[in-house]
């Protein structure tokens, strides 16, 4: 990346209250005011060893407290694509798109590269994935050690892809091929399962 714009990818929500993302990158604040700007009221994301942290874009004066642990975890913003998950108030507005960022969007856009997923000590580390085919994504977790990823189709339903299910355990992956036949778009937020 040669610059970061701090633009969110519209979260897919579908019917519930929790939706995935990439930001694009740069600081707590703008990250907060994307969040905001589609309907959130937090968002949680993974440090570099591993662990969540919740942000409360409501919280504010006196119960601003409540974002210490994440302001501390990312007080120096965040340098490139990050995956997000965004949770909005139960029987919240229907999921928007974030507001246009003011140049052309920086994140990689379709050439099949996984950003390194953030395990620490865990078996599940979030990573951005920047888009092409599901052999492509299915490498790429493979060559980092993941057995399996989770994606959010754009109905928000979560889908499993396991790297290791061949010949007649290919049936499991059935759901993530039809959802995805024409490709992964780019950028999307994954799971990674090591």
């Amino acid at each position: 990346l040669s610059e970061l714009d701090g633009s969110l990818t519209s979260p897919t929500f579908g019917a519930g209250n929790v939706g995935a993302a990439v930001f694009s990158g740069t600081t707590i604040a703008q990250l907060a005011a994307q969040v905001a700007a589609v309907g959130g009221v937090a968002v949680w994301v993974q440090d570099v060893s591993g662990q969540w942290f919740q942000f409360n874009t409501l919280a504010s004066g006196p119960t601003a407290l409540a974002n210490d642990a994440f302001n501390t975890a990312f007080a120096a913003g965040f340098p490139g694509p990050v995956a997000v998950f965004v949770v909005r108030a139960p029987g919240g507005p229907p999921s928007a798109p974030p507001p246009p960022p003011p140049t052309m969007p920086v994140l990689p856009q379709a050439d099949g590269n996984l950003t390194s997923p953030t395990f620490g000590p865990g078996k599940v580390g979030t990573a951005v994935f920047s888009g092409t085919t599901i052999a492509q994504l299915a490498a790429e977790v493979t060559a980092v050690g993941g057995i399996a990823v989770w994606v959010q189709d754009v109905s928000g339903r979560w889908l499993q892809y396991n790297t290791r299910a061949s010949g007649s355990l290919a049936f499991v992956n059935s759901a993530f091929n039809t959802a995805f036949a024409a490709g992964l778009p780019g950028p999307v937020a994954v799971l990674v399962v090591r």
